[in-house]
């Protein structure tokens, strides 16, 4: 159920071009006067253009189709655009950038996978790891300011959540079938397992919860 939301989430098909949305409105002003400006933009014409993540600095990351392969993209706030993608990859897929504008990823080279992880600086240089195990591959979904990457990967038929931090370290998240779907400049984490819906904090303690109900591990 996770994959498939996952999925559906970074890699929308529906997605003809991309539009960022900046809405800008100085004092209170009645939502009925309220004038937003949209910026529309494609990396190449015609191609689809999909956005997954936007920083404070208004800077877009995100992938785009050329010559029937996903390459990445980041569109800084002046409007520039440079393309990216991991040396040898079929296919590069952004999903999230930070504020100092650092971008993590998936990617594979053989064609269906398995797939693995990538960190970009703003300088443009590619790091790309893998999670230290016989998996189904690796899944990396948040890079907060601190440069730690929050995430899940497969392993036979179930996930696991990571977290890797700068230094390459990586702690392997576990609650039975569990897929970590953000985490936040603090080192806190979200996502779900077979215990329910979770918040981890950066020590390891599990919070669930669901509606009217939470207990803490």
């Amino acid at each position: 159920m996770y994959a498939r939301a996952t999925k559906k989430l970074l890699s929308s098909a529906s997605f003809a071009s991309a539009v960022l949305i900046i809405a800008a409105v100085a004092g209170f002003v009645p939502a009925a006067q309220a004038k937003t400006k949209y910026v529309t933009f494609t990396v190449i014409d015609g191609s689809p253009t999909e956005p997954t993540s936007i920083n404070s600095k208004r800077a877009v990351t995100g992938s785009y189709g050329f010559s029937g392969e996903e390459q990445g993209f980041v569109r800084h706030s002046d409007g520039t655009i440079e393309t990216f993608q991991v040396p040898g990859a079929l296919q590069t897929d952004p999903t999230s950038i930070n504020t100092k504008g650092e971008i993590t990823g998936r990617y594979y080279v053989a064609p269906r996978g398995p797939w693995h992880g990538f960190l970009r600086k703003p300088d443009g240089t590619l790091k790309t790891f893998k999670i230290p195990h016989d998996n189904n591959g690796d899944f990396p979904v948040t890079v907060n300011a601190s440069g730690t990457i929050f995430g899940y990967y497969g392993r036979g038929r179930t996930y696991l959540g990571f977290v890797r931090k700068k230094n390459g370290t990586i702690t392997t998240v576990d609650c039975g079938r569990t897929m970590i779907t953000a985490g936040n400049d603090l080192g806190v984490s979200t996502g779900g397992c077979a215990s329910g819906a979770f918040v981890r904090d950066p020590e390891g303690t599990f919070t669930f919860f669901m509606p009217g109900r939470e207990r803490t591990l």
